[in-house]
Parts: structure tokens; sequence; C-alpha cells
């Protein structure tokens, strides 16, 4: 059942923003690391090619960023003394305005959610936000202990959540899109060019003194300068 107002009741205004700006940038996030980690073996392979290491700790960082960007949206709307920007925050304003019904709806849906998001938020308890002695005691933290497909399921999820208020109040659906691309796209390109030049190196087709005499790789030298001498 829709609701005959045209636009948000103005308690809700300021507090939807926050949160689905909140959830926007998370998804942002999430498309970063489809678009690197969750395409192709391919894809991970020219990462691995090119800087392994480093690309190991985006991984884990940007997952990390992705279960916390979900698991403070699922957050119950007060913690002992903190205040969250949480769903349940948004379904108490509902409450206020009259709207029971929906509220309750609403809570359904969150509580699927949460429960499809058990093994997430142990995660984010037991190593994101703390250091739980059983998880430090094993010699892999990594790989997660749910699937890519999974987290997609909670974020389309909670995207519908969102879409359903502002349905409810202005007829209106927010676009939240998986499939955008993005910098990690345009990032990719660049190391599959890099990996060719050096190829063309190799063959010969490219001088070796173009590497050393590239305004490019000289640009990086300089910064790197830089950099350590800012350090001290």
């Amino acid at each position: 059942m829709l609701s005959k107002k045209s636009e948000l009741p103005a308690s809700l205004k300021e507090p939807f923003k926050i949160i689905s700006d909140e959830f926007t940038f998370s998804l942002h996030i999430l498309k970063q690391y489809r678009q690197l980690f969750g395409h192709s073996e391919k894809r991970v392979d020219i990462l691995n090619k090119s800087a392994p290491s480093f690309f190991e700790i985006v991984q884990f960082s940007l997952m990390d960023s992705v279960i916390l960007g979900a698991a403070r949206l699922l957050d119950p709307a007060a913690n002992r003394n903190n205040q969250n920007a949480s769903l349940e925050w948004l379904e108490q304003l509902i409450q206020i305005e009259g709207d029971e019904d929906f509220a309750r709806e609403l809570q359904g849906l969150r509580n699927e959610l949460i429960n499809s998001f058990e093994n997430l938020r142990k995660t984010r308890r037991k190593r994101i936000a703390h250091s739980d002695r059983s998880q430090a005691r094993k010699k892999k933290l990594y790989p997660f202990p749910f699937s890519r497909m999974k987290i997609r399921k909670i974020y389309r999820g909670i995207g519908v959540y969102l879409n359903k208020i502002s349905e409810f109040y202005t007829e209106t659906s927010i676009r939240f899109d998986l499939t955008d691309s993005g910098d990690a796209e345009s990032l990719l390109h660049k190391i599959a060019e890099s990996c060719r030049y050096e190829e063309l190196i190799e063959k010969g087709s490219i001088d070796r003194l173009d590497k050393l005499n590239n305004k490019w790789i000289k640009a990086i030298g300089q910064d790197l300068q830089s950099l350590d001498d800012a350090d001290e």
C-alpha cells in the first residue's frame, strides 16, 4: 500500500539521505572489489603479475570495508550510549510518523537481512573490529567465510529496503546499481597495457633505454624520493 504523501516526511529527509549516501559509498567500494577480484581468474593473474603483495592488501581492505558498510546499516539504532545511523533508526522515525504497519514490514525485511548476514557479523566482531583470540591463533584469516554472491544478495536486499521507503512516500525508486564501471576497470586496463609494454621490451620491439628515459617512469622515481624526504 502506497502512502498518499508525495515526498518524504520532514523528519525522514535528512536521516534517509545520510543512510542512502552511506549505502551508495559502500556499494561503490563493492563495485571496485568486483571489478578487480570478482570478474575472472585472468584479471587476478594480471594483478598478481604486477604487484601481488599490494593487491592482496587491497583485496582484504576492500572486502573489510564492504562488510563494515553493510554491518553498520544493520546495527541496532542504539548501542549503549551510541546512537547509530542504521536502518532501524529509519523504522523508528517511520513509526513516529504514524505508519506503524509499514515500519513492521521494514522490520521484517531487516530481520531477514540480519539472519543472512550472521557469518559476516561474526567476521566483523571477531576479526575486523576486535582481535578474537581463537581467530588470531589461526594461521589463515582468509579466505572469507562466505561467498561474493552472498555479499551481493545482502547489498541488493538493503537496496530493496531503501527503495521501499522511497516508493512508499514518493512513488519513485532509486537506482542502486552493481554493474557500473569505475576506476578499478581503468586501472586494470593500464596494468594490462604495462604488461604488454614489458613484453615488447623483451621482444626487442621497444628499446630498453625507453624504460629508463620514459618521463612517466622518471616521475614515479622522483615522487618516491620526495616521499622519503617527507618521512624524515
